[in-house]
């Protein structure tokens, strides 16, 4: 949304990867903002930066700030490499909640029993 209040927005297991903020959030808090929802969503920053601007009316939960792509399996800050499964021992294996995950992940795989946070679900 730009230049308007959101409304009904729910934003959930995404992954977000970028070398300064991951993502700048206005309007979130008070006035007409209604049932916006940030979730099960992984924030990758090389410079510590996740979140720009108040969350306000908005339900947070279960979001993962990270800053190490060892986390992934093969993901890059440049986009040369794209594979943002969860690696060994990553802080977003089972950490999702499944009461705000969607059906099916990035690739199209169905996420049955533990979930993880961020786009994509362990094979």
């Amino acid at each position: 949304h730009q230049n308007s209040t959101p409304k009904h927005l729910t934003i959930a297991n995404n992954t977000f990867v970028n070398s300064g903020t991951t993502i700048r959030l206005s309007s979130w808090n008070g006035g007409s903002a209604t049932n916006i929802e940030l979730m099960n969503n992984v924030f990758y920053s090389s410079a510590s930066s996740y979140i720009q601007g108040s969350t306000g009316v908005a339900i947070v939960k279960n979001n993962v700030n990270i800053n190490n792509l060892n986390a992934f399996v093969n993901l890059s800050i440049d986009g040369s490499k794209l594979d943002a499964t969860p690696g060994i021992n990553s802080p977003l294996i089972v950490a999702g909640d499944p009461l705000f995950t969607p059906l099916h992940d990035l690739l199209g795989r169905i996420r049955v029993g533990s979930v993880e946070v961020g786009a994509v679900d362990l094979p």
